[in-house]
């Protein structure tokens, strides 16, 4: 959900509100209006063509052959009763590749790719691949909003199933039908507003901004607010990083400088402090070398912090991977999971 037919007409349809409807927006975005809407509608239906991949890597922790909570494989490896003992744990990998998710709540980690290659693109001049990245966006964007569960509350329990192929085609004709006997100008309005209302470069609430929902009313609407949503994330990302471009590279070479001078410092420092250490044993002198090239390196934290990675993925300062990659506990387990994208 939605399907190519119900993409296409939601991508132009909230374009088309954004640029005609909204003077004001107009006005603000008048290069956003001058994209090739033909290239973009039909790019937004791209991923289920040509799906984009995910690598998996599941750690699971084993002691004595049974599986544990994988934080005793990250302990010392001898036992808690008896130190001369050995746990004998090791870590077992389970490998898988498969297509990337759509649906049960925006795919945050390919949504926010796509939005940021768009803008990085853009800001190249390239924008065939500005409108295809933008384009596979709007769609995780407008599918993630479908839950893939339906829950009902019965008398003794709550029941909960995977109805996404059933609910799918009857939803595809509500939204499209709703796009045709509704005024969705407020809906794409409060999409707007609420991508004017947060920082250009915050990125990651995008699936607690648009929660998965199974009420055909409600998906319908988010469908379109998520879409203008996106349309003014990527807006507002291209003009933040040109007005910026300048002191955001010059931060980046400054915390470079200080730290490669602060780590210089200390390695040559401890060297020197050890020498001074044989003939002055408690000299304030001995210590002072290392201290000062630590204040440097404390020095560059703020500049650190200033720094967003979707920024230098922007600039071309970080390779994709450092933001197609994440690592999180499930469980007992580790998951590692690498986007493999189209583009």
């Amino acid at each position: 959900m939605p399907s190519s037919n119900v993409h296409r007409d939601v991508t132009r349809k909230v374009y088309e509100i954004l640029c005609n409807n909204f003077h004001e927006f107009r006005e603000r975005m008048e290069w956003l209006c001058d994209l090739d809407i033909n290239e973009v509608v039909e790019y937004s239906v791209d991923p289920d063509r040509v799906p984009d991949k995910v690598h998996a890597v599941m750690e699971t922790c084993y002691c004595g052959g049974k599986e544990v909570d994988i934080i005793y494989c990250q302990m010392p490896d001898f036992d808690t009763e008896s130190t001369s003992r050995k746990r004998r744990c090791y870590v077992k990998e389970k490998k898988q590749m498969r297509s990337a998710r759509h649906h049960g709540g925006i795919n945050v980690t390919l949504w926010k790719y796509y939005l940021l290659s768009a803008a990085k693109f853009y800001i190249r001049g390239d924008s065939t691949k500005s409108c295809w990245a933008l384009g596979r966006a709007l769609h995780y964007a407008q599918d993630g909003v479908l839950s893939r569960n339906f829950t009902v509350e019965g008398v003794a329990d709550t029941y909960e199933s995977d109805v996404h192929d059933v609910v799918e085609r009857a939803l595809d004709k509500y939204v499209y039908d709703y796009l045709r006997r509704t005024d969705v100008t407020n809906l794409v309005k409060e999409g707007v507003d609420v991508a004017l209302n947060e920082k250009p470069m915050a990125v990651d609430d995008v699936d607690r901004v648009f929660e998965p929902t199974t009420s055909p009313t409600e998906i319908a609407e988010n469908v379109i607010r998520a879409t203008a949503y996106t349309y003014v994330k990527f807006f507002n990302v291209v003009n933040y990083i040109k007005t910026n471009k300048e002191r955001i590279l010059r931060n980046v070479r400054r915390m470079k400088l200080i730290s490669f001078a602060g780590f210089g410092g200390i390695l040559a420092s401890i060297a020197l402090a050890v020498l001074s250490a044989y003939s002055h044993p408690f000299s304030l002198f001995s210590t002072l070398p290392i201290l000062l090239p630590s204040t440097a390196l404390l020095i560059t934290w703020p500049l650190y912090r200033s720094i967003k990675l979707g920024e230098l993925y922007v600039l071309d300062v970080v390779d994709k991977e450092s933001i197609l990659t994440h690592r999180a506990r499930r469980g007992v387990n580790i998951i590692t999971e690498t986007y493999q994208p189209v583009i």
